[in-house]
Formats: structure tokens, sequence, C-alpha cells
């Protein structure tokens, strides 16, 4: 529940709820869940490094206050929606993909890696409601499969720093 830091080195779990944290939650270790519940993260600033995997319908929603880091090798891979929310924004190389579920990121967002955030091929939105960039000018790029559901820009993409290639399927 409410910590100051915590670090996982690996978990299989029915489900991971973090309600609240004052320092940094990191993930070094994959984590799996089983159950709708699925993992639910709230804090000051989280970093993955490894795979975020849930199943029996459960999603991913993490919310920081601070920033939220994810490694290239830290794939998100939902059988619920993904929603992501960093007040201090968010710099991610990984890959996310549900099972026809919505992504929806929150926040800024700064890719630090080429990423595919892919929803299926039946419905399911994915919703930048900040601004995206990359790291290193026409670097990075932005891969994005909805199948039947929308993708909604609500802010400027590659304002600050332009993306490699952003590809819409």
């Amino acid at each position: 529940s409410d910590a100051a830091s915590v670090s996982l080195a690996q978990l299989d779990a029915h489900s991971l709820t973090q309600v609240a944290g004052t320092g940094t939650t990191t993930l070094n270790g994959p984590v799996t869940t089983s159950s709708a519940d699925g993992v639910s993260l709230s804090g000051n600033s989280l970093q993955i490094n490894s795979t975020v995997t849930t199943s029996g319908g459960g999603g991913v929603a993490i919310n920081q206050a601070g920033t939220t880091t994810v490694a290239a090798s830290a794939d998100i891979i939902a059988d619920g929606s993904v929603s992501i929310t960093s007040i201090a924004g968010i710099a991610t190389a990984a890959d996310i993909t549900t099972t026809n579920d919505s992504i929806a990121i929150n926040s800024a967002i700064t890719l630090t890696g080429s990423i595919t955030l892919d929803t299926g091929n039946n419905a399911g939105d994915i919703i930048f409601s900040d601004t995206v960039d990359a790291k290193n000018a026409e670097s990075e790029s932005l891969t994005l499969n909805a199948g039947t559901g929308s993708i909604t820009f609500a802010s400027a993409v590659g304002s600050t720093t332009r993306l490699g290639l952003l590809d819409i399927t």
C-alpha cells in the first residue's frame, strides 16, 4: 500500500496495487498478474525495467505525481486497458499491447526508443492527452495500431523534438 521506496525483483501474483508512495517504485524483474484487478500503481515516481504482463482481464493503471520511466526491455502486455498518468512526464522505449482494450497516455511522453502501441485488430482506442516528443531529433519512431478503434492526439506531436517516423495502421 503506502511506501517510501519499493523495489521488486520479480512478482507473480493475483494483482499488484500500490495506493501511495513518496519515493521511487522500481520494478526490476517481470511482473505477472492473473486477475481482473491487474496492476495499479500510484505514488511519486516509477521505474519499470522488465515486462509487465496481465491476464484474466486485468489492466494496468499508473498514476504518479512525478515521472514514469520505462526501459526498452519493459514491454507492457495487458489483458485489459492501459492508462498512464505521470504529472512530471513519461519517458519510454517499451511497447504496449492490449487485447482489444484502450491505451491512454495522459501526460507528456518522450520516446527514448522506437515504440509500438497495439490494441489488437478489434476495438480499442489509443489516446494521447498531452505532447508526444522524441528524445533525439528524427531518431525514435512511434507505431500505432488501433484495429477498428480510434487514435486521438489532443496536443502537439514532435513540436519540441521531432519523431523519426509516425506510422499509423
